[in-house]
């Protein structure tokens, strides 16, 4: 058994697993490398941890950012069901974590700066997408609003997305 490792700008979400919750962030020692962990907490006075995963994008990946994990709602319980990860601020960067150890490399949307995991609400999931509504760091030119509307995918290992 090992200990919880602790992060400043974590982020934790539910697996399949009643009992188990994803755990990933970044170390300040190892500013960006991404370590995923899922922790057991059958017995929540000693939780076993499990590591999943690191992905190393340096230019991605900051232990100073807000991060929010998000599972993929319409997946069941599916045991390779991944969880997304989203960075916030100036290099608000996605990625899916799959319990397999795979990490897909990080995605961004370039004119979007994601300000606050309190303002990324997961809105909905159908056929391997989910639906995010988010404020931006800017407005969108079609609507003049800082409110924006993503779709992010869980089937493939490459988040595919689009802002509406």
């Amino acid at each position: 058994m090992s200990a919880v490792p602790s992060y400043e700008n974590s982020c934790i979400a539910p697996t399949p697993t009643s009992s188990e919750i994803w755990l990933v962030g970044v170390s300040p020692l190892n500013n960006g490398r991404l370590d995923a962990y899922i922790v057991d907490l059958t017995n929540i006075d000693t939780p076993s941890v499990r590591f999943i995963a690191t992905r190393i994008e340096r230019q991605k990946w900051s232990a100073q950012a807000q991060k929010a994990c998000f599972p993929f709602g319409n997946s069941g319980n599916d045991p390779n069901s991944p969880v997304l990860v989203q960075q916030f601020g100036p290099d608000s960067w996605s990625t899916n974590v799959y319990p397999n150890g795979t990490v897909a490399e990080g995605v961004f949307f370039s004119d979007n700066t994601f300000t606050s995991p309190k303002l990324f609400s997961q809105s909905a999931s159908v056929d391997g997408i989910s639906w995010f509504s988010a404020f931006m760091g800017s407005r969108v030119n079609s609507t003049g609003s800082s409110w924006t509307g993503v779709r992010l995918s869980a089937d493939q290992s490459v988040l595919r997305g689009l802002r509406e």
